[in-house]
């Protein structure tokens, strides 16, 4: 695979995330230089998560391309034991805090995290089924709501499926 362009654009083999005019709002795509748009996004966080998995298996450059534009995306990794550090610090929050749903902003400002670390750590939790990500876009225990939701079954409430 050939390195990343000189003059700051993206080469062939490269990743590209841009926004998705075509899409919903909000939406992001990835792609591989030179092919067009591949897969959306519903976020510019999952995208770059996506993008980060894949360029360590196939070893090319993320760029972020918006307005013409090309950005080079830092992938500087965690150290493990840090990644470890943070997940049993989250872990333990979630676990003070039954019903805590979080959205990757209000994750960040109450852990003091950049947004790639953010979302690299509570993605590991999704990964580990100790998180879930709502149709909300909030993070939340998977075990949340499972006592609440039998208790309201057994008196006869109705329990939509968002609980």
């Amino acid at each position: 695979m050939a390195p990343p362009s000189p003059n700051g654009a993206p080469a062939d083999g490269d990743l590209v995330i841009a926004r998705d005019h075509n899409g919903r709002s909000g939406s992001y795509v990835v792609s591989v230089t030179p092919s067009p748009a591949q897969i959306r996004y519903p976020s510019y966080g999952h995208a770059l998560s996506r993008a980060k998995a894949w360029t360590a298996q196939i070893h090319s450059t993320i760029w972020f391309t918006d307005d013409g534009q090309s950005y080079h995306v830092d992938t500087g990794e965690l150290d493990s034991h840090l990644r470890e550090q943070l997940i049993a610090r989250i872990e333990g929050e979630y676990l003070e805090m039954p019903g805590l749903r979080l959205t990757i902003e209000q994750a960040q400002r109450l852990w003091a995290l950049d947004r790639d670390t953010c979302i690299a750590v509570l993605d590991d939790l999704v990964h580990s089924k100790f998180l879930i990500c709502g149709p909300d876009r909030r993070y939340r225990r998977a075990s949340d709501g499972l006592v609440q939701r039998k208790s309201m079954e057994r008196i006869g409430l109705a329990v939509s499926e968002s609980s």
